[in-house]
């Protein structure tokens, strides 16, 4: 995880090739109170965030669909 200018940059390796997302500070916010509240690791809280973010998921939809570009 990288910090710049108040958002997040998450990497990691998801089926064998790196994934990137991009998380607001707010959405930081609530993946920190996950993983306390959870005891979930950082990364996996992210990942919940994000998949319960509508905007994030229709992003990722149309890459799909774009032929990941």
């Amino acid at each position: 995880m990288l910090e710049v200018n108040g958002e997040i940059l998450a990497c990691q390796i998801v089926n064998g090739q790196p994934a990137v997302a991009r998380f607001s500070a707010k959405s930081y916010m609530k993946a920190k109170e996950l993983a306390a509240t959870k005891g979930l690791h950082v990364m996996d809280a992210l990942s919940e965030v994000g998949y319960n973010d509508s905007a994030m998921m229709r992003s990722l939809v149309r890459k799909e669909l774009n032929g990941g570009r």
